[in-house]
């Protein structure tokens, strides 16, 4: 089952690869992995939370009736494939050339004027502030 879980993709992007990861303190790392973990977390909340929905997801296409006697399989590829979609989309608007400290600036503006959501998952925040974010393009 394990094979079956892992992602497919083989590819360098992002701010840190393995080799960078693996050169970091102790510390580093598990922050780091603490985050990535949180993120994907995130995701798979986000499509828990719309599968839950008595409310279908616009992308559904579905009625309320067929949407309350969809399947769990069905209800969780469908907020499974919505989920993804938001978090893809947010990502793809902030340019390739964005730096670590341009997105803290962005999260912590975003976590200092949303003080009621505090409590949420951090990585949920950073997605969040992110998706309203406007990034300046060259």
């Amino acid at each position: 089952m394990g094979e079956f879980l892992k992602p497919e993709t083989s590819q360098r992007f992002g701010f840190y690869d393995g080799n960078r990861i693996a050169a970091q303190s102790q510390a580093l790392r598990l922050a780091y992995y603490a985050g990535a973990y949180d993120a994907l977390k995130a995701v798979a909340w986000e499509q828990v939370t719309i599968a839950n929905s008595v409310i279908p997801p616009t992308a559904a296409n579905m009625t309320l009736a067929e949407w309350a006697e969809a399947d769990t399989s069905t209800r969780l590829r469908i907020a499974g494939g919505v989920a993804v979609s938001r978090l893809t989309a947010a990502l793809l608007f902030i340019p390739q050339e964005t730096t670590l400290g341009q997105i803290a600036d962005v999260v912590d503006a975003y976590i200092a004027s949303h003080p009621t959501e505090r409590h949420n998952n951090a990585a949920l925040l950073l997605w969040r502030a992110l998706a309203e974010a406007t990034f300046k393009w060259r």
